[in-house]
């Protein structure tokens, strides 16, 4: 039809949110092989409610424990501003007994700041660049 640039922005526009997606799904495979840093999953998925959304929660629900995990496809590296994010919005997830083991972890294209870095040692959250631990 003769809309060849029109077409080509229109892939440039969408190509990185379809990447992100993609991306979550490769940590969901990531978190699977490496489960013995955390607990046995029995499900990995997305939890969301109304506009709140966590991209990747495991559950094990004999061990009450629970894992929370974002996933960053973005040109810069992840900052504590989205670690504490993460963790507001793992309080209104309702699921598991008083006194639930939460566990933590971040995906980034880019890597971390060296501040994340060092929370992430001093509160045990697990990072991951790309597909692989820090």
């Amino acid at each position: 039809m003769g809309r060849v640039d029109e077409v080509i922005r229109s892939i440039k526009e969408d190509f990185p949110q379809y990447l992100g997606l993609l991306y979550e799904k490769i940590a969901v495979e990531c978190l699977w092989n490496h489960m013995d840093s955390f607990f046995p999953f029995e499900r990995i998925g997305r939890w969301w409610e109304r506009n709140e959304e966590i991209d990747v929660v495991g559950v094990n629900k004999q061990q009450n424990s629970i894992l929370f995990g974002e996933v960053k496809w973005s040109e810069k590296p992840v900052g504590i501003d989205i670690y504490e994010d993460l963790k507001a919005r793992s309080k209104k997830v309702q699921w598991g007994n008083e006194g639930r083991k939460e566990y933590f972890c971040l995906f980034s294209k880019k890597g971390f700041t060296e501040n994340m870095m060092k929370v992430a040692k001093e509160d045990g959250v697990k990072l991951f660049k790309e597909d692989k631990p820090v």
